[in-house]
This record gives C-alpha cells, sequence and structure tokens, in this order.
C-alpha cells in the first residue's frame, strides 16, 4: 500500500504553527473582549430571567467567547456539501426567506455600527483561511499564496 503525501514529506510545521499562531491571536482578541462582555451582562441583568452574580456573568463571558472561537472553526471547516443540506430546505419557503432576509439585514446593520471590530473580524478569518492553505498544500509552494 503506498503511503500518503503526509507521511512522505513530514507534518509541514511551518503551516501548522501559522495555523496555531492565527487561533492563538484570535483566541487573544476575544479574550481582551471578555470583561467587555462580562460587563455588559451585569448591567443587564434585567433580561435574563434568573439573577446574575459576577461570576455566572463571567461564565457566560467566557463561554461565548468560546462560542465565538468554535463557530469560527465550524464555519472556516465545514464542507459546502455539508453547508447546502443545513441551509438549501430553508429558503423554499416565504416565511424562511422573509425570516432570513431580516436576519441578514440585522446582522448588516450591526457590521456597519461596528465597524472596526469586524474589519478585525475579516483580518483574523482571512488569516485563517491563509494558514489552510497552505497547510493543505503540504507547506509547498508558500509564495504563491503571498
Amino acid at each position: 500500500m503506498a503511503a500518503s503525501k503526509t507521511q512522505n514529506q513530514g507534518l509541514p510545521w511551518l503551516s501548522l504553527g501559522l495555523f496555531c499562531l492565527a487561533y492563538g491571536v484570535f483566541g487573544w482578541l476575544v479574550g481582551s473582549m471578555v470583561p467587555t462582555w462580562e460587563s455588559w451582562i451585569l448591567d443587564h441583568r434585567a433580561f435574563f430571567f434568573w439573577p446574575i452574580n459576577p461570576a455566572i456573568a463571567s461564565g457566560m463571558a467566557w463561554g461565548l467567547g468560546g462560542l465565538a472561537v468554535l463557530l469560527l472553526m465550524l464555519i472556516l471547516v465545514a464542507p459546502l456539501h455539508l453547508m447546502h443540506l443545513l441551509f438549501g430546505s430553508w429558503l423554499r419557503s416565504d416565511a424562511n426567506a422573509f425570516v432570513s432576509v431580516l436576519t441578514w439585514a440585522f446582522v448588516a446593520v450591526l457590521l456597519i455600527s461596528w465597524l472596526e471590530e469586524f474589519i478585525r473580524f475579516l483580518f483574523y478569518c482571512r488569516r485563517e483561511c491563509f494558514v489552510t492553505l497552505i497547510y493543505n498544500s503540504g507547506g509547498q509552494g508558500f509564495g504563491k499564496y503571498l
């Protein structure tokens, strides 16, 4: 049985290092935003149906940060076929299409309102895609993606 390309060339350490660096920087960014989310949760305790103390707010903020990192990983790794299965049937009815249009309009308003954070998020997504391209090519042809 023939050995795979990864077994012949070894693990592309440069690509793996850039991949870990990209997630590390994104995690650092999310970690720096956690105190802001925690203070927002404490300021808006009336929105929740249970009493919120600082420990609960901290746990909720860190959970939101972890969810953001996992969501980014899933979005960038999920194959196109899986995305079609999840969202392909969603737009077949008029009610679902209407809800989708309203949701995307709300997202567009949020993106415009928080443009600086959105640009920073796009920068980290671009870096993640760049590292994934290099990792998938086995570290060969590093210069062609620059």
